[in-house]
């Protein structure tokens, strides 16, 4: 399972370095969004930059993301998972792809929300968290992409004295799906 970017998308899994490590290791990568963290849930991210009162939508999203990872790793173990299609089978109708194990592959965004996916994971059984790190609200403003988001929020929010109140607060919700 590989799991995206910030913001990103399931898209992502077809990169040249992922390819390029499926080709080197002789496995298949399989991946969905990481829904609530996706590049769909851009707009929504915006709104709640100019009232986090609308948060739990965004956090909520994210839960569901980590379910989706967990079923997408049992389609690709699974008898009755992606080895019943004929997709996924040869002309004599065996599996082409090993359905022993399952593992996880996540960079940035998908290493921090591996982590949660790792944690509460049945089906995967070892996974790689590349450039994880937790939790969001100590995260956010020491990302590299925060000059775009600070010019949204702190317009919303001109106190400097209530910004880290407001992430500290908000961050009560981000913990139901986080790592930490």
């Amino acid at each position: 399972i590989y799991g995206h970017g910030l913001l990103g998308s399931n898209s992502e899994v077809s990169g040249g370095h992922v390819r390029a490590m499926a080709n080197e290791h002789n496995f298949v990568f399989c991946a969905t969004k990481w829904i609530g963290m996706a590049d769909e849930d851009v707009p929504n991210a915006i709104s709640i930059l100019g009232d986090v009162s609308k948060f739990p939508t965004f956090a909520d999203r994210q839960q569901q993301g980590i379910l989706n990872q967990l079923f997408l790793a049992r389609l690709m173990i699974h008898p009755q998972g992606f080895i019943a299609n004929a997709a996924f089978q040869d002309a004599s109708g065996n599996a082409v792809i090993d359905t022993s194990d399952v593992f996880f592959d996540g960079n940035s965004q998908g290493g921090i929300f591996g982590g949660t996916g790792m944690a509460v994971a049945q089906d995967i059984t070892r996974g790689v968290l590349g450039v994880p790190g937790m939790n969001y609200s100590l995260l956010l403003t020491r990302s590299i992409d925060f000059t775009v988001y600070a010019a949204i929020l702190y317009p919303s929010y001109p106190n400097q004295l209530q910004r880290p109140l407001v992430l500290a607060l908000i961050q009560m919700l981000w913990a139901r799906s986080e790592p930490n």
